[in-house]
């Protein structure tokens, strides 16, 4: 009875730090992409000094790396209950739109084709953040998984 008390104590500190460990390797996935596409900017200006959009990247990216900690910060209120989701009416066109530009030097640079259809003004109810980071993800994990000369579709 004693151990089935203890276990039963005990259960919810192993779930939160099993959620802490998840959380740990997910957030290290997120700041690998930024920095990825950070490099292969600098690498451009080295090689282009004249091209601004260069550094406009490098801006972008730099913003979201600062857009994941204060996620990482949200999280941590969210654990302690502190936080309510924060949705509002968001242009979702614009959003990928933005993200791809993010990425457009990481898809030169892998000589990877981009072929984009997004229907323009769509408004969507959401966590901007998370909808960025969403789309961050499948944009990065697109490049990963395709080869030299390759191409994505957005549409």
């Amino acid at each position: 009875m004693t151990v089935e008390i203890a276990k039963w104590i005990i259960k919810p500190v192993i779930e939160s730090f099993n959620r802490q460990k998840q959380f740990v390797a997910d957030a290290s996935h997120e700041l690998k992409t930024p920095i990825a596409v950070i490099m292969a900017n600098a690498e451009a200006l080295e090689k282009e000094p004249e091209e601004k959009k260069w550094l406009n990247n490098i801006k972008s990216e730099a913003d979201r790396m600062n857009e994941l900690v204060t996620s990482l910060l949200d999280l941590a209120k969210l654990e302690e209950g502190k936080d309510k989701e924060i949705q509002q009416e968001e242009n979702l066109s614009k959003i990928v739109e933005m993200s791809v530009l993010t990425f457009e030097s990481l898809m030169y640079e892998n000589k990877i084709e981009l072929e984009y259809d997004i229907q323009k003004d769509i408004n969507i109810k959401c966590n901007s953040s998370q909808i960025k980071q969403l789309v961050a993800i499948l944009i990065d994990n697109a490049i990963k998984h395709s080869e030299t000369n390759g191409k994505i579709s957005i549409a």
